[in-house]
């Protein structure tokens, strides 16, 4: 996925950076097992926030032996990633773990 990446995200998503956030996890899910089918949850749109119109955003649903994580992964037109970022839920639950960020 990192070769996917524009130049900013691929600076900020680090391979330390990926690694800590993969742990982090597994951490709180157990050991990974699958991911299930991408989907689609948002389109490029004109009336889309302008920080958003075009992009496309894809949601991916993972397994893990405890539980299950939906990671986003944010796409521009020509394909590159231009973020990954977990659900509000998925961050609410990691808080009482205490994990500091990288």
């Amino acid at each position: 996925m990192r070769s996917q990446l524009t130049p900013y995200y691929k600076a900020l998503y680090n391979i330390d950076t990926m690694r800590w956030s993969f742990g982090l996890l597994e951490k709180r899910f157990g050991t990974y097992r699958r991911h299930g089918p991408p989907a689609v949850v948002h389109r490029p749109s004109r009336a889309a926030p302008l920080s958003s119109a075009d992009e496309t955003w894809v949601e991916v649903p993972m397994q893990f032996s405890r539980g299950t994580a939906t990671v986003r992964v944010d796409f521009k037109p020509n394909l590159t990633v231009s973020g990954i970022s977990f659900s509000p839920q998925f961050l609410e639950q990691l808080s009482p773990f205490g994990v500091p960020s990288p």
